[in-house]
């Protein structure tokens, strides 16, 4: 199997340990998984039936993992019974999308904030074969759930993966598959037998691959690039439900809808937890078997000048992101100290330590893979380094990931502390001098707002009844700086966690190489703010 990109029309459903093409949507907003034809949403609660069964023993009885190879059986053949379902509707993807309309389709969809993101999302679906959809049809996105689920579950019983991570799969795939229904469906018929029987042939021959083939150098990079690719299908698959779950959250925080509040974020939780499952399964080969075969495949997809090979390049992941964003933009505007019900801030603790979790979990993957060393896109960030610098490992940079998350949704302990709440404004230079950027009315409702001069951008802020100016641009990489306060009153780059001192712009935390951010006198006169803008010399 070639595992580098290729232009051929693979999807869906196909033989073991061929990697498919994905289909992912581009607006997660967007994300329909209702009404389905009646009789597919039948089927659909059949899988959902067996799942449950299958979580219920394996919480319940102490079952070896073995055992999940008889239940997976079953419920790969109700997947090929819907897969024939929702066939001709999925299928009509392929000869609409690929590869190479993926940059089409993000330009005309990723809102402004997000562009500097798309050569690096570019980089990542080619090499993860992802292509993009503006938006899927329930019978559509019900399809690409169940073929990455039937590729997954079909290695499955053949990993080393433990115990809590299969469970954690499956509770998450039985509630992914649930989105799909509008009610519960119960005394649904088992699947047909003469299904069950193929699958059954299908998982056999897979295992003679294993006992005859396995130990085979060829065969052995195929499957550790199986798992390294499907894994992350799986991983963006479901954090695009998560990120639906996350906006849905939102907007019962809006509502005032305690309810679906706690179902949204107990969703978005076990799809967060979930994630790091996939994690697990992606990465469940040795570190020889990364350093031989998965990394040389990534470290050439480098872009020049680019971050170099990272999951800073995955769409799901930065729109989930975005989705966080607000989310904690909305739970700060709708509660004070007092006023959040108990049972609801338990759903968002909850929520909290799965983010947490997963940033925890990356620090051990980083371990057991690239051990002491920087990871792909560090190795691209110290090249720009002077000589002699210290470098920084893939896991004392997660460990401070690990940090800024748990300080993420902490009470704010200073004043106030709102996002941008005004647009961007460009603004033209009349003279090289003191040049007005915004009026003391504008800082009514917000403490900082962003505006454009030229080419350059500038954030304004009021932090404890002062003002003050500073590049709107991260000193590690040109990022732009993200659009909150964190609860310290610092700014911060959600790129890659770079944290600076509101009114000082002192580099607090970041990984090597970054500098202190530049700031700008402020000048008051009689309610209009006005900034000094340095010459090109300065």
């Amino acid at each position: 199997m070639n595992h580098t990109r290729t232009t051929q029309k693979t999807y869906g459903i196909t033989t073991p340990y061929t990697i498919p093409q994905v289909f992912l949507p581009t607006d997660v907003q967007k994300l329909r998984t209702r009404p389905l034809p009646e009789q597919t949403a039948y089927r659909v609660a059949r899988l959902n039936n067996r799942m449950r069964e299958v979580l219920d023993q394996l919480q319940t009885y102490l079952l070896p993992l073995s055992a999940v190879r008889s239940q997976i059986v079953v419920i790969r053949a109700i997947l090929i019974e819907l897969y024939e379902d929702v066939y001709p509707e999925f299928s009509a993807l392929a000869d609409t999308y690929t590869i190479e309309t993926n940059r089409d389709i993000q330009e005309a969809h990723l809102p402004d904030y997000d562009r500097h993101h798309l050569g690096g999302y570019i980089v990542y679906d080619e090499y993860f074969s992802v292509v993009r959809v503006p938006e899927l049809t329930p019978s559509q996105l019900l399809g690409q759930c169940v073929s990455t689920v039937y590729a997954l579950l079909g290695d499955l019983p053949f990993t080393m993966l433990a115990r809590e991570e299969i469970i954690v799969l499956f509770t998450a795939l039985y509630k992914l598959f649930h989105c799909f229904l509008e009610n519960d469906i119960d005394d649904v018929p088992p699947v047909p037998a003469s299904y069950v029987m193929q699958e059954n042939n299908n998982l056999e021959a897979t295992a003679l691959l294993w006992t005859t083939l396995a130990t085979d150098n060829v065969q052995r990079k195929n499957i550790a690039m199986f798992r390294w690719l499907v894994g992350h299908h799986t991983f963006n698959m479901i954090t695009t439900f998560l990120t639906a779950a996350v906006y849905n959250a939102i907007e019962a925080i809006e509502a005032g809808d305690n309810e679906t509040i706690i179902a949204e974020l107990d969703l978005a939780s076990t799809f967060l937890r979930a994630g790091v499952a996939c994690e697990w399964y992606a990465a469940n080969f040795s570190h020889a078997v990364y350093t031989d075969i998965v990394r040389p495949t990534m470290v050439r997809q480098d872009i020049p000048g680019g971050d170099g090979f990272s999951g800073d390049q995955n769409a799901e992941f930065n729109r989930f992101k975005v989705a966080k964003e607000n989310l904690k933009r909305t739970v700060r505007s709708a509660y004070d100290e007092n006023k959040m019900p108990p049972i609801v801030e338990q759903a968002l603790r909850q929520f909290v330590e799965m983010y947490v979790q997963d940033a925890e979990h990356h620090v051990l993957l980083a371990a057991a893979m690239v051990g002491n060393t920087p990871s792909i896109a560090q190795d691209e960030w110290q090249k720009d380094l002077p000589s002699g610098t210290p470098a920084q490992s893939a896991v004392d940079f997660l460990r401070d990931m690990v940090i800024a998350r748990r300080e993420e949704f902490s009470r704010p302990v200073t004043e106030s502390a709102e996002p941008i709440l005004q647009p961007v404004e460009q603004l033209n230079i009349p003279a090289p001098d003191a040049i007005p950027v915004a009026t003391v009315e504008d800082f009514a409702d917000t403490n900082l707002i962003m505006r454009e001069i030229g080419e350059q951008a500038y954030l304004i802020g009021k932090t404890a009844g002062k003002f003050w100016a500073a590049s709107a641009r991260c000193t590690h990489k040109d990022f732009p700086i993200s659009d909150v306060f964190d609860d310290k009153g610092c700014l911060v780059c959600t790129k890659h966690g770079a944290q600076f001192q509101a009114i000082t712009g002192k580099n607090l935390r970041g990984p090597v190489g970054t500098t202190d951010l530049p700031t700008y006198d402020v000048i008051e006169e009689d309610g209009l703010l006005k900034i000094k803008v340095l010459s090109a010399e300065d």
